[in-house]
């Protein structure tokens, strides 16, 4: 029951807000809320920086990095938390609308299509780890080996809209939740 009090409780705006651009390459916006050993780790970036464009998939090779966007930014290579937190991983989840940009077929008529997407040049990727600690855990963001062109991982208070507490980079990649 605690679970999935924790899944409704962590299922707000912020994931289903429609986010892209304007942004910042090269950063990347985080948002970590802890509640009654809880938390949740929300990213959003640029598709420039994660996958290395901002627009329909053309290349085959464009194609495959959209494809296998999941399986890089895995949770278990993102983040590694401090083993006295304590951590149990629940659910991972991203989203974006470069998913829609892939050809597709029409779930009714079956035709093949894709969509426009972005608003003016730019898109973004949510990516959304949820874990149960039994303490507060020391997070390390390894973001910057897996997408190098991301130099600053900025840490928002209540929403990735709201106040900037702190930022992270390559050589100062650790935070402690509070």
């Amino acid at each position: 029951m605690k679970k999935i009090l924790f899944l409704l409780f962590f299922s707000n705006s912020i994931f289903a807000a429609e986010l892209h651009g304007p942004h910042t390459h090269g950063e990347m916006e985080l948002l970590i809320l802890w509640e009654h050993n809880n938390l949740q780790v929300t990213f959003v970036g640029s598709a420039k920086d994660l996958i290395g464009y901002e627009r329909n998939p053309k290349t085959a090779r464009e194609k495959k990095a959209l494809r296998n966007f999941d399986e890089k930014y895995d949770p278990f290579k993102m983040i590694s938390v401090n083993p006295e937190a304590s951590c149990e991983f629940l659910q991972g989840r991203s989203a974006s609308d470069m998913f829609s940009a892939m050809p597709h077929k029409d779930g009714f008529f079956g035709k093949t299509h894709t969509h426009n997407i972005g608003v003016k040049g730019h898109i973004d990727f949510r990516i959304q780890y949820q874990y149960e600690c039994q303490s507060k855990p020391e997070l390390r963001f390894h973001i910057f080996e897996l997408a190098p062109s991301i130099k600053k991982l900025n840490i928002h208070e209540s929403s990735i809209d709201g106040t900037i507490i702190t930022t992270l980079t390559k050589n100062n990649n650790t935070y402690l939740v509070e």
